[in-house]
């Protein structure tokens, strides 16, 4: 344990998550009072079309275009201030299951317990909602961070270690800044690190892309990706034979197999978030014996 770091007991972590919970459910209310208010603003701009008489395409004048004009910017202003705590509220929520996560995961966890809480982060993997001309950034589904940009403590990561693409998280710096210390998540022990340069690590994506509304951020149709295979921490090239149709939706993956004719396995559902851009990693010209 670092030096000067409080080791946060069992009961103090329970106490804490049920504060958050009441705070939470505290500002869900507020987020209902938030609605009306919005649902308030829009019933007055329907009344004033309706007793006026205002189709679709005319262009009101005098008092009653200011009148008009007056109600739409308050509705704008309720309607942006209900966007903000909404996104704050979801942002609140992730944070609680990425505690949750990070606890669960430090903790003795057999085989089977790992596998599923790796499908539950899967699950809970936020949902990345642009706002109007807002182009989604990196680590939203397929969209690449750039080999030149650092990685951070705590990420997830597919790393190249002993010729395989693992499942690892970041927990350490290394000696420069394009080197990393890994641990193997599927380490029951977690004591066994690996140092690992940044060009044989693929971050994992951070937020989900919505099929409705940033398809481009979505591997298409036959791309040949990383992905992560059931029920193991291991990823494998596969091709994807079909993309998400709703946000909630995986990736139908053929995963490369010699054994069936054709040179593919069957299409196997793969969540978002173990799903990432194939990369071919080449051999150092010099080796140190620590480092993969």
């Amino acid at each position: 344990m670092a030096r000067g770091k409080k080791k946060i007991e069992p009961a103090d972590f329970d106490q804490e998550v049920q504060d958050q919970l009441l705070n939470l459910r505290n500002r869900i209310h507020l987020a209902a009072e938030n609605k009306e208010k919005v649902n308030e603003k829009l019933r007055n701009i329907q009344g004033i079309l309706d007793k006026n008489n205002i189709a679709i395409g005319y262009k009101p004048v005098g008092s009653l275009r200011s009148k008009l004009l007056t109600q739409y910017k308050e509705a704008k202003e309720v309607l942006e201030n209900e966007e903000t705590l909404l996104r704050e509220l979801l942002a609140q929520i992730f944070d609680l299951h990425e505690k949750v996560y990070k606890a669960k995961r430090a903790s003795s966890l057999k085989r089977g317990e790992l596998m599923q809480l790796l499908v539950q982060r899967a699950h809970f993997t936020p949902l990345w909602v642009s706002k109007p001309d807002e182009f989604p950034p990196p680590l939203v589904g397929a969209i690449p961070t750039p080999d030149s940009e650092p990685l951070q403590i705590g990420w997830d990561v597919a790393a190249y270690v002993n010729g395989i693409w693992m499942l690892a998280e970041i927990v350490g710096l290394g000696a420069s800044s394009n080197i990393y210390e890994v641990r193997d998540l599927d380490d029951e022990q977690k004591d066994k690190k690996y140092v690992v340069r940044r060009s044989k690590m693929i971050p994992l994506p951070h937020w989900r892309a919505d099929p409705q509304r940033d398809s481009h951020a979505l591997f298409p149709l036959n791309a040949i990706v990383l992905a992560l295979y059931p029920q193991t921490t291991c990823f494998y090239k596969g091709a994807i034979e079909r993309v998400p149709e709703t946000a909630n939706d995986g990736y139908m993956v053929a995963f490369e197999d010699a054994q069936f004719p054709q040179g593919y396995s069957p299409p196997l559902s793969i969540p978002q978030r173990y799903v990432v851009a194939h990369k071919t990693a080449r051999p150092y010209k010099r080796r140190r014996k620590s480092e993969y």
